[in-house]
């Protein structure tokens, strides 16, 4: 597992700035996280995010994903939207 790239929040910093840039990290690491973890590559990541549940000529449902897939999509989500709550209540919060 690679090294969080969070950044900390130094006194003087631009709050703004630090919080862009950390929401813009969770997205990346939400998707190396999910492409490790599901053994897709990054082009399968954004095919997989554009492809919607289909009909076969029977009318029958094929999901765009397994439910193997949601469930480690969402364990995954659930533990990045954790790390920005640690992130801000540590780094943050205390500050305001």
């Amino acid at each position: 597992m690679k090294a969080s790239n969070t950044p900390l929040l130094p006194k003087g910093e631009n709050l703004a700035l630090v919080m862009h840039t950390v929401l813009s990290n969770s997205v990346v690491n939400f998707r190396n996280r999910a492409c490790e973890e599901c053994k897709w590559s990054t082009p399968t990541f954004y095919r997989k995010l554009r492809t919607k549940d289909a009909k076969d000529k029977y009318g029958k449902v094929i999901p765009a994903l397994s439910n193997a897939e949601k469930e480690k999509l969402n364990s995954l989500f659930d533990a990045e939207v954790q790390k920005l709550r640690d992130w801000y209540s540590k780094y943050v919060e205390k500050r305001l």
